[in-house]
C-alpha cells in the first residue's frame, strides 16, 4: 500500500487557492536576476501565502515542484542483487523498499512572487518530512558503493572550482529558503547534478555544501541585513511607525528590533 504523499494536501492548496483569488500559477524554474532582494516568508500554508500575494495584488506566482524519482533507487537495487547478503546489504535493501514507496510523491514544492513594481521577491518552500529517510539510504548505498570501488582515479575539483560552484549554489534562491541542513543538501543535489555529471563527478561534495552554508552565512545574510537596517532606519526618520515598517518590508514585527 503506497505511502500518503505529505506534500499532496499543500499542493492542492495552492491550486485551490489559485483559482479563489485569480492568481494566475506558473509551474517551472525561476532565475532570479542580479540585484534582486529575497525575502522568506513565515507563513505556515500554501494557502496563507496566496492570501498575502491576492493582499498585494500580486497577480503571478511561479511554483517549483519535485518528484522523487526512480532511477537511483532502481540502479542502486540492481548493484545490490549482485552482493553477498550481509546485515548491511539487508539493511539497505530495506530502506530502498521504503524509499521505492515514495516515488513519483512531492519531494518539495516552492512558491514564489515578486512584490509589485518593487526587485523583491518573496519566498516559501516545503520539503517533505520522508525526507530525511530516502536523504540517509541513498547516503548508505553511496557509501557501499565507495567501498566495493577498484582504484580508479578520481576526478577532484580545484580549491578555485569549488569555490565558484558553492557561491553560485550559495546565491540559488532555494538554497537560502531551505531551513535545516538536509534540506539544503537536497537542494544542493537538484541544482548540481548535471552541472557536475559533466565534470565526470557522481556526487555532490560535501565540501561544496559546507562552502555555499558559510558563504551564505558569513556574507550573503550580513549584507541583506545591512539592507534591511538602511530601509528600516529610513522609514523610522520618514515617521513610519514600526508596525508599518514590518508590513512594508514583509518581515515579522518582532525582527525591527533587530535592525533598530
Amino acid at each position: 500500500m503506497a505511502k500518503e504523499d505529505t506534500l499532496e494536501v499543500e499542493y492542492r492548496q495552492v491550486l485551490e487557492s489559485a483559482m479563489e483569488t485569480g492568481i494566475e500559477i506558473i509551474e517551472g524554474s525561476l532565475d532570479e536576476p542580479n540585484g534582486v532582494r529575497r525575502l522568506t516568508s513565515s507563513a505556515e500554508h500554501a494557502k496563507d501565502f496566496i492570501q498575502q500575494a491576492k493582499k498585494l495584488n500580486v497577480v503571478v506566482l511561479v511554483l517549483e515542484m519535485s518528484r522523487l524519482e526512480t532511477d537511483d533507487i532502481a540502479e542502486a537495487r540492481e548493484a545490490l542483487k549482485s552482493d553477498e547478503p550481509t546485515e548491511g546489504t539487508k539493511f539497505v535493501t530495506g530502506a530502498l523498499e521504503e524509499c521505492a514507496e515514495r516515488v513519483g510523491q512531492i519531494a518539495s514544492l516552492s512558491l514564489t512572487y515578486f512584490l509589485p513594481g518593487t526587485p523583491v521577491s518573496v519566498n516559501l518552500s516545503f520539503y517533505a518530512d520522508w525526507w530525511d529517510s530516502v536523504y540517509r539510504t541513498a547516503d548508505l548505498i553511496r557509501e557501499m558503493d565507495e567501498e566495493d570501488e577498484d582504484d580508479d582515479e578520481e576526478v577532484e575539483l580545484s580549491e578555485e572550482e569549488s569555490e565558484l560552484i558553492a557561491r553560485q549554489l550559495a546565491e540559488a534562491p532555494k538554497f537560502q529558503a531551505a531551513r535545516t541542513n538536509s534540506a539544503r543538501e537536497f537542494v544542493a543535489r537538484k541544482l548540481l547534478a548535471a552541472q557536475l555529471k559533466e565534470k565526470g563527478i557522481s556526487n555532490v561534495p560535501d565540501l561544496i555544501i559546507q562552502l555555499a552554508k558559510n558563504i551564505y552565512e558569513s556574507e550573503i545574510v550580513p549584507e541583506r541585513d545591512m539592507e534591511i537596517r538602511t530601509q528600516v532606519e529610513t522609514l523610522l526618520a520618514e515617521g513610519h511607525n514600526r508596525a508599518e515598517i514590518a508590513r512594508r518590508l514583509k518581515i515579522p514585527k518582532g525582527q525591527i528590533y533587530k535592525y533598530v
